[in-house]
């Protein structure tokens, strides 16, 4: 409501600057409106917010604008170009020598690796974020740094002729991914990237019990919301689950993992 009792007034009189921020702060309020769904009016506000600012920006003022815009095009589905742009995102960071936005940048473009299939380039991303993450003391970063290595020993395991340890270490990885999360002040939305791997362990060892409390948070309505080919199944396996059929349970959760393993969830 403030944004928009504001926006008028910065639109016709507000500086370049102001004008940036009211674009990426409309972005962001977008996005936790729509559990970080695809949003085509999002990212027209990112874009909006790095199209403001005047030529002559400075670093320090280029540098959220350039994350969001990133940042966005990650939430839209465009990967590729995500993460084209939150490496730019970073190499103004790395310039400017901000360690926090460094940090950010590097969760989300281990995110955008993940979603394009680069197993190395997840791990090089997931590695750097877990030590600036660590060094910050940001929950929420050394979480998604765990969870995507967690992700590598996953995809590991399924390439492996003798997996055990690599479905150990995917299963761990994710674990303290969870437990990082439990320590930030705030609910982490984007529980998906260490739950996929944990519902993908438990369905390979047979322990369906052990997915469904899984299954569950990926569905709550304080989590980024999921393609309906990923959020239907989850629902149908939980309705199954929940009347006693286990074994329809099952099933339906391996046709989620499936697909999250096709679509770079899992």
């Amino acid at each position: 409501a403030r944004l928009e009792c504001v926006r008028p007034l910065l639109e016709r009189r507000g500086t370049p600057m102001q004008r940036s921020a009211l674009y990426s702060n409309l972005a962001r309020q977008l996005n936790r409106s729509s559990r970080f769904g695809p949003s085509d009016e999002a990212l027209d506000y990112a874009r909006a917010a790095v199209d403001a600012l005047p030529p002559d920006a400075a670093p320090e003022v280029r540098g959220w604008p350039q994350f969001s815009l990133g940042f966005n095009l990650l939430m839209h589905g465009d990967h590729g170009e995500a993460e084209r742009e939150l490496l730019a995102a970073l190499a103004i960071a790395e310039q400017t020598g901000d360690l926090t936005m460094q940090t950010r940048c590097l969760a989300y473009l281990t995110i955008a690796a993940r979603r394009q299939g680069h197993e190395a380039g997840v791990e090089s991303y997931a590695r750097r974020c877990l030590d600036l993450a660590r060094a910050a003391r940001m929950y929420d970063y050394i979480g998604a740094g765990q969870a995507g290595l967690a992700w590598v020993a996953w995809q590991r395991s399924l390439a492996a002729a003798a997996p055990a340890d690599q479905v150990a270490e995917a299963e761990r990885r994710a674990q303290l991914a969870l437990e990082s999360w439990q320590q930030h002040p705030a609910v982490y939305p984007l529980h998906w990237q260490a739950l996929w791997p944990l519902i993908g362990v438990a369905l390979a060892q047979d322990r369906v019990a052990g997915a469904i409390p899984h299954a569950r948070t990926l569905c709550a309505p304080e989590q980024q919301v999921l393609p309906a080919a990923l959020a239907e199944p989850l629902a149908a396996a939980l309705a199954a689950w929940d009347a006693g059929r286990a074994e329809e349970a099952r099933e339906k959760l391996q046709i989620a993992v499936d697909s999250a393993q096709m679509m770079k969830y899992s």
